[in-house]
């Protein structure tokens, strides 16, 4: 209970932030240079210790055209990581991990603020980069054993909720109206800080993912 009132306080600060700077770009925005975006994407989740599964994630972000080149952007990230490793070890004392499969999952709710350059008129190539502070919402371990297809269910012991990572990469700006526009993206997402600790291992997830989305200007 006590974790589960840190997480939505922290979630609400998280909310409250994002909100109250959107409140201030909007009043101080100028015609055309201040768009509203939402964004989902597909990928494979990576990690210093485990093999990798698909990984997802989306974001609802707003980006303030500073220049012609640059623009900054402020984004609420939502980013589900999923991990695994194989155990066969039937001639060692840890019979239970004889054909097993221990997966790691993690979901995160988090706030990006990204900056980049754009190039070009119509088309525009983007490549950006910037720091993600995150929080786990949610996070489980499952053991299965492949022989016989049984499951269990545990929860990740941790020692630091929090994950800091880089956001990096490139995409393309589709003109769909003088109001709107398509978003294209191919994103690095890599944890610079983070513990998890689950039996002396440490699951540090990164993920790569392909991103669309939807642009309005305001």
């Amino acid at each position: 209970m006590k974790n589960q009132k840190q997480r939505i306080t922290i979630l609400s600060i998280s909310l409250w932030f994002a909100l109250n700077v959107l409140f201030v770009n909007l009043i101080q925005a100028q015609s055309n240079d201040f768009y509203f975006g939402v964004q989902a994407g597909l990928g494979l989740t990576e990690s210093n210790m485990l093999n990798g599964d698909p990984s997802y994630g989306c974001s609802v972000f707003t980006t303030k055209d500073l220049t012609k080149i640059w623009f900054g952007q402020l984004g609420l990230t939502y980013n589900h990581y999923d991990a695994y490793e194989l155990f066969d070890l039937p001639n060692i004392m840890e019979v239970e991990f004889s054909n097993t499969r221990l997966a790691y999952i993690e979901n995160y709710m988090g706030i990006a603020a990204i900056g980049g350059a754009q190039f070009f008129d119509k088309v525009k190539l983007v490549i950006k980069a910037g720091p993600e502070v995150s929080y786990s919402i949610a996070g489980k371990m499952v053991k299965e054993n492949l022989t016989n297809g049984n499951k269990t269910e545990g929860d990740l012991i941790r020692d630091n909720d929090f994950r800091f990572g880089i956001i990096s990469g490139a995409g393309v700006l589709v003109p769909i109206s003088n109001k709107l526009r398509l978003n294209i993206d191919i994103l690095n997402n890599s944890a610079i800080r983070i513990k998890r600790e689950d039996g002396g291992k440490v699951f540090r997830p990164n993920s790569i993912q392909a991103f669309a989305g939807i642009q309005m200007a305001i």
